[in-house]
């Protein structure tokens, strides 16, 4: 039986502001262009294969990784993230969970399938980075202005919000005041795909914040491997 988990280290709650918060409680709510955003994360939520790559677009550095497939029910994936000067990496191919924190850590630790310390994820028991619902979170209750911008390839769907409504997120509250949240939504006019998510924001502190989510294609028979580590 499968077993959802979580990352063991917890790189994401820093960034999870724009990678993988749950909506919540908010207003349910509509406005110009909701369709389209639905229909790409529903779209992602099918892949069978992706590459993710999460940029702090104020210092160029990547901040996580993650390469994954589904193999019959099950999800492997290779994933890497890096914070405060350490870098870790979980590889889990559904059977077997290696994970290190470098410079922490010198080898590998390993658990398996059957013992009480492993998790996977499947179709059902989704990774954050393959469920849409959770990559493509839109606050909808607090779009107060939504524009289309052609850009390039791609049509920019951007967000503006009502920052006193944002508050009603309380996964957005603990992060405090904000007086600017703007999302954009990079979408292949044909396919409706989503290309690229960037989020920016500045906090009443004077605290800002400018991350990029890209989607790269990849294919669903090239192996999940194990990354080398020096």
């Amino acid at each position: 039986m499968l077993k959802q988990g979580k990352l063991r280290y917890c790189f994401f709650i820093i960034y999870i502001i724009i990678v993988y918060t749950l909506c919540g409680c908010g207003t349910k709510a509509d406005y110009e262009g909701k369709d389209l955003i639905d229909k790409a994360a529903a779209m992602h939520t099918e892949k069978e294969s992706a590459t993710i790559v999460v940029i702090d677009n104020l210092t160029g550095k990547s901040l996580q990784r993650i390469e994954y497939r589904f193999v019959g029910d099950v999800m492997q994936y290779m994933y890497t993230g890096e914070q405060e000067g350490k870098t870790y990496y979980e590889y889990n191919n559904g059977t077997e969970l290696n994970f290190i924190t470098i410079p922490d850590e010198k080898e590998w630790s390993f658990t398996s399938k059957g013992k009480e310390d492993f998790y996977s994820y499947s179709r059902i028991a989704r990774h954050y980075f393959a469920d849409g619902a959770q990559l493509f979170c839109d606050y909808e209750g607090a779009v107060k202005e939504s524009k289309t911008i052609p850009f390039y390839d791609v049509n920019i769907l951007r967000l503006y919000y009502d920052t006193d409504k944002l508050m009603e997120y309380s996964s957005l509250a603990a992060y405090g005041k904000f007086t600017k949240f703007v999302i954009d939504f990079s979408l292949d006019p044909e396919t409706g795909e989503c290309k690229r998510i960037r989020t920016k924001y500045t906090l009443e502190n004077g605290e800002k914040a400018d991350y990029t989510v890209t989607f790269l294609p990849r294919e669903a028979s090239e192996e999940i491997k194990r990354v080398e580590i020096e």
